[in-house]
């Protein structure tokens, strides 16, 4: 992958096999259990675990109101977990196995998927914010408190509209190049 700036050219020094060499990653044994099937086991738990929790504040209306924060907080943080496993442990994994039919399948999503985690995280900072900001409110018995409440969607919105806004370009920000002369 090489950013928009750099070329993907070859120099009269490089040979098509030192371009298309690569060198396995340190560790990669000890990366292979944390990462793959240490972290993806986490993940998945994460995933199961916030699906019951989205699909719980989103079923009752009560919960639903009162918990608006909590629920788009699962809903990222499910896409957080998903993204996860398919960028770290999949890249991991392509390396273990060295696989290059694999590299190519995760280099294919691997920019809409980067970014979709970006925004997620981003949105989830900006929901904790308001989130923060709605208990301060509450234990300073503050003025602005029936406002935050009244308008708790609008600002669990527009956190999430801040973070679209802020990490939504990252998709641009990246280029993958293949090099024709590979072999994958």
């Amino acid at each position: 992958m090489t950013s928009q700036n750099e070329t993907t050219s070859l120099s009269p020094t490089e040979s098509i096999e030192e371009l298309c060499s690569y060198p396995p990653a340190p560790m990669l044994e000890v990366r292979f259990w944390l990462v793959s099937v240490f972290g993806s086991t986490v993940s998945v738990i994460s995933i199961v675990e916030n699906i019951f929790l989205f699909l719980l504040f989103a079923t009752r209306k009560r919960h639903r109101k009162e918990n608006v924060y909590m629920m788009l907080l699962a809903f990222f943080d499910i896409f957080v977990s998903i993204a996860y496993v398919m960028l770290m442990s999949v890249n991991i994994l392509a390396d273990y196995l060295e696989s290059p039919v694999l590299i190519q399948i995760w280099f294919s999503y691997m920019v809409p998927m980067i970014t979709i985690s970006h925004i997620a995280m981003s949105s989830s900072s900006f929901l904790i914010v308001a989130a923060s900001f709605e208990r301060y409110c509450l234990t300073l018995n503050s003025r602005f408190l029936r406002t935050a409440q009244k308008q708790r969607l609008l600002i669990a919105l527009s956190a999430v509209f801040l973070g679209i806004l802020s990490k939504g370009t990252m998709c641009l920000e990246f280029q993958p190049k293949a090099i024709e002369q590979t072999s994958y």
